[in-house]
């Protein structure tokens, strides 16, 4: 378990950068197929999964708070086209940036929490 929230660790110091899964599975110290399975298995998602999730969790959370425009959040989210944010966060929390910035209420949805020993959840 260690080894995966190092992993874990790794992906959050870095959410706004341009990292793939080789890296993360470097920070666990797991060859990249073991990690994948090993990730998947424990978390639930696979770790590209999680990462975009999270990264679209911390993009909710900026819209809602009224941060900056929805292409720079979009951005920083490393995702290169808005039209891709879009598509992925309507995948997720079933409307628009647009949409969910205009409702601002954040406790109508599911976030992607952290993975973490501390959730009851996990």
């Amino acid at each position: 378990m260690e080894r995966i929230f190092k992993s874990i660790d790794f992906l959050e110091k870095n959410m706004y950068e341009p990292i793939n899964i080789h890296d993360i599975a470097r920070a666990s110290y797991y060859s990249t197929y073991h990690f994948c399975q090993v990730f998947r298995s424990l978390v639930g998602d696979s770790p590209k999964v999680y990462l975009r999730k999270r990264r679209l969790t911390i993009a909710a959370d900026r819209l809602v708070k009224g941060e900056t425009s929805i292409l720079t959040i979009a951005l920083d989210c490393q995702f290169e086209f808005h039209a891709a944010f879009t598509r992925s966060f309507k995948q997720l929390f079933k409307m628009t940036p647009e949409q969910y910035r205009a409702k601002a209420d954040p406790l109508r949805l599911i976030y992607k929490d952290q993975f973490s020993p501390h959730n009851s959840s996990n």
